[in-house]
């Protein structure tokens, strides 16, 4: 099978064809079988098999801590964005650490779970790969659209005994569904 060029995805799986080039800062990681970027924050399975909806064991302390992008694992600048559910957006708590503003859109727009709302992520193998200690604070429910949320500061912090990054003043936020922008989260 052919790799596809390290700076264009054409995405499939979401039953149509969009061309989403991948960010500068993205060009540098590696490719699965698909020709698909594996994000730093990805767990690598004892077969070296990365997965896409798990995060490895020592993210917070090898990404989110020293302030490096969740999805490149480049140092970020100033501003720093989130990308969650309405919860998160309205708690400023998040699961997933805090990435460079093209990292979080190229996700929003090429991510099968991010950018399909009926996408379903945990398959049986994956389950199987899953640490012993599950996030209870992340929901379940798919959401009505996805927030993109720029802030310039964080924490990582705890609640109820999960690790969570709890994000500053918010600077901006933007909704996606779909993989697009829309004006309107509902």
């Amino acid at each position: 099978m052919q790799q596809k060029p390290p700076h264009l995805i054409i995405m499939v799986d979401r039953m149509f064809n969009t061309d989403i080039e991948i960010p500068d800062k993205m060009k540098a990681l590696p490719l699965d079988h698909r020709g698909y970027p594996i994000p730093k924050f990805a767990h690598i399975d004892s077969e070296g098999k990365p997965h896409f909806d798990i995060c490895a064991d020592d993210i917070h302390v090898r990404l989110v801590i020293p302030g490096m992008c969740f999805i490149c694992g480049q140092p970020l600048g100033r501003h720093r964005f989130f990308i969650g559910g309405p919860i998160s957006a309205k708690s400023h708590y998040f699961n997933d650490g805090p990435s460079h503003r093209e990292c979080a859109i190229f996700s929003l727009k090429a991510c099968p779970f991010l950018a399909n709302r009926n996408f379903t992520h945990m398959t049986e193998n994956t389950k199987k790969h899953i640490p012993k200690k599950i996030n209870t604070a992340v929901s379940t429910e798919r959401p009505p659209a996805t927030a993109l949320i720029e802030c310039r500061y964080y924490r990582v912090t705890s609640v109820s005994g999960n690790i969570v990054i709890e994000a500053g003043e918010y600077e901006g936020i933007e909704w996606f569904c779909d993989g697009e922008l829309v004006a309107n989260p509902q």
